[in-house]
């Protein structure tokens, strides 16, 4: 089963928090063209050929229920960012913003 960590995390996290992470949707922020500094590394050191990827499980709640965040990925994907540093960068500010352990 995928992982789809988000909608918990959401649901938990205060209003103020919740506030926070869709501020970084706006259209003029720049926040998600880089990673959260403090956020761990979003991906473990794995064994050669082994692939790492992004939940599509937990990004399809994301753009779910965050306000502005389908709309943010039309305006940085693929202009200004690849599909997977995207969703490492707002997935690191995500984890820093819900406080998620």
């Amino acid at each position: 089963m995928p992982d789809e960590s988000f909608s918990a995390a959401w649901a938990a996290a205060t209003a103020e928090a919740k506030d926070r992470l869709v501020a970084i949707t706006a259209k003029d922020s720049a926040t998600l063209l880089s990673p959260a500094a403090g956020a761990p590394p979003p991906f473990p050191t794995v064994p050669l050929g082994t692939i790492i990827g992004i939940s599509e499980a937990a990004a399809t709640a994301a753009l779910t229920l965050v306000p502005g965040l389908q709309r943010k990925h039309y305006l940085l994907v693929p202009k200004q960012l690849g599909e997977k540093d995207f969703w490492v960068n707002f997935f690191t500010h995500a984890t820093v913003i819900l406080a998620v352990p």
